[in-house]
């Protein structure tokens, strides 16, 4: 990975504050990101064989699950997103020598 420079550390700064302002629009709006897509697959990927059976007893409580999954992955985002803008101040202020 390539190290981020002055020039570009404050472009991407402003490229993050914009993610970080759609994120939270988005998490204060519906309580989740567009950003998360992780959804079911976690689900099907652990599912050895068709049952439709099976499917119908747990919908219900596989969509709560989902749901809560979701709004907790999109505060994870909404943090990460932060974290990475906090990191980008912290090089810019390093290269001025203000750290």
């Amino acid at each position: 990975m390539i190290e981020v420079g002055f020039v570009d550390g404050l472009f991407e700064m402003y490229k993050l504050r914009e993610a970080i302002a759609k994120a939270k629009a988005e998490i204060l709006s519906n309580d989740l990101t567009s950003s998360y897509t992780f959804g079911t697959a976690l689900f099907t990927s652990n599912i050895t064989f068709r049952s439709s059976t099976i499917e119908n007893i747990i919908m219900d409580k596989r969509i709560e699950l989902d749901k809560e999954k979701k709004i907790e992955a999109s505060l994870l985002i909404y943090d990460y997103l932060m974290m990475q803008h906090a990191g980008l101040k912290l090089d810019t202020a390093v290269f001025f020598g203000v750290v």
